[in-house]
């Protein structure tokens, strides 16, 4: 089973907690009486999100690769994100990776990472830096006008619900329009979800 958050926050050192209330100063006073009561405080979105805009684009990048490989939904190895990043070096993305963990945004233990899931909800629902889907624009409105109604609405639930869903139809995979995190889980890729609301995919 996956390491929880609290537990996660239970194993840092004292140093590493010191670090972290430094880089999470609003989670530090009053003093939490516990670690589940800091636990708590790191993951309000008004707390990550300041957190966040403490970030550089690198940090950033690897987070959304965090994301993109299914980290807020299963342990997913540290190595694995820092390829999801070819623009950066590996050891810049997990030195990266590291940064993200020192500020509490991404938890785990033995080579693998977990995202916080607040991290994403305290985006922009358009936010992005890496290119999320190898098809053109076009390839994407083509696709998108190819769906029967059933697909299509299927599409349109997922781009009003931040963007990640529950479904085993395997031709929305094969189409491209979807990524799959797991056997049950789908993600929705932000160029994707512009398309649908009738923007242009950067």
């Amino acid at each position: 089973m996956p390491p929880s958050y609290q537990s996660w926050l239970h194993r840092r050192t004292p140093d590493q907690l010191a670090a972290l209330l430094r880089l999470r100063p609003d989670t530090a006073l009053p003093v939490p009486p516990t670690v589940g009561s800091l636990a708590t405080r790191l993951r309000i979105r008004s707390s990550v999100a300041r957190a966040l805009r403490g970030l550089s684009a690198a940090e950033l990048a690897v987070a959304e690769a965090a994301a993109d490989a299914g980290a807020e939904f299963r342990p997913v190895a540290r190595r694995e994100v820092a390829e999801r990043v070819p623009q950066l070096p590996a050891e810049e993305a997990l030195a990266a990776l590291d940064r993200l963990e020192a500020a509490g945004l991404v938890y785990g233990e033995e080579g693998e990472v977990l995202l916080l899931k607040e991290v994403f909800a305290s985006l922009p629902p358009d936010w992005k830096l890496l290119h999320d889907v190898g098809l053109t624009d076009a390839e994407i409105a083509r696709r998108l006008d190819s769906l029967d109604a059933p697909r299509r609405a299927m599409l349109e639930t997922l781009a009003n619900s931040a963007g990640m869903g529950l479904t085993r139809d395997d031709a929305l995979v094969e189409s491209g329009l979807v990524v799959r995190v797991d056997e049950r889980t789908v993600r929705l890729p932000l160029s994707v979800r512009r398309a649908l609301r009738g923007a242009s995919p950067a």
